[in-house]
């Protein structure tokens, strides 16, 4: 049995054309199956379509904006390394949320520059399938860097400095070379 393809129309919006610079007033558009098939002014609908279609009379519509650079799964935190010992269901919820929210604010396509515990990869599947919504989500997975580098997140160098500093007089010795580079070193010429 084959599939019945629906389509749902939309009309009276006004069409923010990015190509020519300038608002387009008085729009419509056609979609297919999740896919824009048409657009083109309103008087052009049938009056089957309009009877049919959603008046966006008063919106403005425009392209899905890009962001080429987030990391859907993380979220600003004092201890990144905590993320290696969370629970990879959160993990890849938190994730969700993220994308949802750049979806919400217009953008459709998003280059997630970091990944863990194969969470990004069900997630992007899970987006492309549509079993949750989300935007088109392209993924880097884990960043290749050495051992305490920016993408190593194994806790080692965190957990270094954080024990060090407790130390009093590591702490001072820190602390007095620190304020002697700045007062030399890095001193503004």
């Amino acid at each position: 049995m084959e599939k019945k393809q629906t389509e749902k129309n939309w009309y009276g919006f006004q069409l923010l054309d990015v190509v020519h610079e300038k608002i387009l007033p008085d729009y419509a558009m056609t979609a297919r199956e999740g896919r824009i098939i048409w657009m083109g002014p309103s008087a052009a609908l049938s009056p089957e379509q309009r009877e049919q279609a959603e008046d966006l009379t008063g919106k403005t519509v425009m392209p899905g904006m890009f962001n080429c650079h987030v990391h859907a799964l993380a979220t600003p935190t004092a201890n990144p390394v905590s993320f290696n010992t969370e629970d990879p269901a959160k993990f890849a919820l938190r994730g969700l949320n993220h994308l949802q929210q750049h979806l919400r604010s217009g953008v459709a396509f998003v280059r997630d520059m970091n990944g863990r515990k194969q969470a990004e990869v069900g997630l992007r599947d899970a987006i492309d399938q549509g079993i949750v919504i989300g935007p088109h989500y392209i993924i880097s997975r884990q960043c290749l860097c050495m051992t305490g580098g920016h993408g190593s997140n194994n806790g080692f160098t965190t957990c270094l400095q954080t024990n060090l500093i407790k130390n009093s007089e590591f702490r001072n010795k820190f602390l007095t070379r620190y304020a002697e580079l700045l007062n030399t070193v890095f001193m503004p010429e």
